[in-house]
């Protein structure tokens, strides 16, 4: 990626940018014969005695000004396209013409499957209806089932007491819609239940809850959605699962919503509520198809919150939380959470987007990520995020060299990330805010790093991103802002990276030792775009404190692969 485009921000500081590159390369090998003291540590999962309890009023400082020259050329998202909604011909009332016992004192099964045909919308008055056998739709058709209450909880399938199956086995179809009702496990935490559907094309699952706990014996994952056809569109709407489950458990515990390799079209997600499931939240990362989630909460789930990848997928307006200790309704104990895990196993994809949502970590017994890229995912933008970052340790987004994973091979190129319109705070100590490693031609155009309180916590660490570019980046961190490290497996690039224009950052630590000029020079102006030549003398590791007028002060740490340890989790 050495042709990306960086020779376009050389305009009349071009003799300086040179000057700056040759200094640099200068003072590397005159500083780097020796490491600084005390400057390798490497985190620690450890959270410490510091009491951490600041002001939520704290003012956050103000972003750099926005220059125009500077913004991203990233894409946003497509926006859905709605699925139509689905028509019939031939509506049945499930008590008056079906003969169901609306309370449940006789089973429903034999009623129910009697009245599935092509174009029949089954609509359930108010009331309890018992199913003590999967309710099979085969054959392609366009078929329905929806609660006439005015709550998704005014209609509840329940079964016998250790049901071990689903509610509802859809094989194929189109047009089909399930709405208004809720499949109730109860919290005996021996009952299940659940919806498997696979359709063509037309799906509309709208307002359906699986209620109650999820049982690990007998549960897997409550509701499952594939589209098969490549046109196909389905849409999931308002579906709710909170009755939480038995966590540490994984790979053996349910997952609240999945689609997986049968998936070809388009699915999407609208304002779902799931937390407090055993395993992940969404679990729709290995698709053939895109999964585009829009809106909702997703919280205190295990494993992940949303797990997902992919070009034309995307989360978007979404809300992420994860507070472990404040979970009531789960069993066990939680192992690693992260926020919105982005992997594709063996698939290798790459592509898609994380817009505008809300990230948030008050506890968590491991520390990871909000945003996790795997080292199985290639390209990602992640624009107009916030995190709010209370636990130590815990990383806003971390991203993975490609190929540096157990689920998978390296991901087909592109491998850049933009990360644009970021904003982090945190009162979390140790660790750093914000970690791309491995991703050659990134860019970081509009991130604001807000400190308060931390300890021994870095900003922006790139490392083995050759030929990346970090734009209107503010950062007043408790150790280092910005550390820059590239050894022998960085892509061959004509820079290590450009800084600018509208960079400010600064340390809280001591500035004894950072008076190494590591970027830029005397001559730098402050809106310069400097550009870093790769060294000739790889590895290095450069960390900067502070920028003055365009000229960057820090030091050269340790370059030892010890930073490898760092950069994982």
């Amino acid at each position: 990626m050495g042709d990306s485009g960086y020779n376009n921000v050389r305009t009349a500081e071009t003799s300086a940018d040179e000057m700056n590159r040759r200094q640099f390369l200068g003072l590397v090998g005159v500083a780097a014969t020796g490491s600084v003291a005390g400057c390798n540590w490497l985190g620690s999962d450890e959270r410490t005695g510091q009491s951490r309890t600041p002001p939520r009023t704290a003012t956050r400082p103000p972003p750099p000004a926005t220059d125009v020259r500077a913004l991203s050329t990233a894409s946003p998202a497509p926006s859905p396209t709605a699925t139509p909604e689905p028509e019939f011909r031939t509506v049945v009332d499930a008590v008056a013409d079906g003969g169901c016992a609306p309370d449940g004192s006789e089973p429903c099964d034999d009623a129910i499957e009697a009245a599935i045909a092509d174009e029949t919308l089954i609509e359930f008055p108010p009331g309890e209806y018992l199913v003590t056998r999967p309710i099979e739709v085969d054959g392609d058709i366009s078929f329905g089932m929806r609660g006439t209450g005015d709550t998704r909880r005014d209609v509840r399938f329940v079964h016998p007491e250790g049901y071990s199956s689903r509610l509802l086995h859809v094989t194929s179809g189109t047009g089909s819609l399930f709405e208004n009702f809720t499949a109730d496990q109860t919290d005996d935490r021996v009952t299940n239940s659940g919806l498997l559907i696979h359709q063509r094309d037309g799906l509309v699952v709208r307002d359906v809850e699986v209620g109650g706990f999820s049982p690990t014996e007998n549960g897997t994952k409550d509701l499952i959605v594939q589209i098969t056809d490549s046109s196909g569109r389905g849409t999931v709407e308002r579906y709710v699962n909170r009755g939480g489950g038995e966590v540490g458990v994984y790979p053996d515990a349910f997952v609240a919503f999945f689609s997986g390799p049968h998936h070809y079209g388009t699915l999407q997600l609208l304002d779902c509520h799931i937390e407090q499931c055993g395993s992940n939240g969404v679990y729709a990362s290995r698709t053939n198809g895109p999964v585009q989630i829009t809106g909702g909460t997703f919280r205190n789930n295990a494993v992940s919150q949303i797990r997902v990848c992919g070009e034309d997928s995307f989360v978007r307006d979404a809300t992420i939380e994860i507070d472990t200790d404040a979970a009531d309704r789960v069993a066990g104990d939680y192992n690693a959470v992260r926020g919105i895990w982005w992997e594709s196993g063996w698939q290798g994809k790459t592509g898609g987007a994380i817009e505008n949502c809300e990230f948030a970590v008050e506890s968590a017994n491991y520390a990871r990520g909000l945003v996790e890229v795997d080292g199985t995912a290639g390209r990602l933008a992640v624009r107009g995020c916030s995190f709010d970052i209370d636990r130590d340790g815990f990383r806003a987004i971390q991203v993975a060299p490609p190929g540096a994973s157990d689920m998978g091979g390296a991901p087909d190129r592109p491998w850049d990330i933009t990360l644009r319109d970021i904003e982090v705070d945190t009162t979390a100590s140790q660790a750093v805010d914000v970690l791309v490693n491995g991703r050659p031609g990134s860019e970081i155009d509009g991130l604001t790093i807000t400190q308060r309180n931390a300890r021994h916590r870095d900003g922006l660490f790139l490392a083995n991103s050759a030929g990346s570019r970090v734009t209107r980046y503010a950062c007043e961190s408790s150790r280092y802002p910005l550390w820059v490290y590239t050894d022998d497996s960085s892509d061959t690039a004509e820079e290590l990276l450009c800084l600018g224009p509208r960079i400010s950052i600064a340390t809280e630590a001591s500035a004894d030792g950072d008076q190494l000029q590591v970027f830029g020079t005397d001559e730098s102006g402050t809106d310069s775009n400097v550009c870093v030549e790769i060294s000739a003398t790889a590895p290095y590791s450069v960390a900067s404190t502070r920028n003055e007028g365009g000229t960057y002060f820090g030091r050269v740490l340790d370059r030892s692969p010890e930073y490898l340890k760092y950069a994982q989790p």
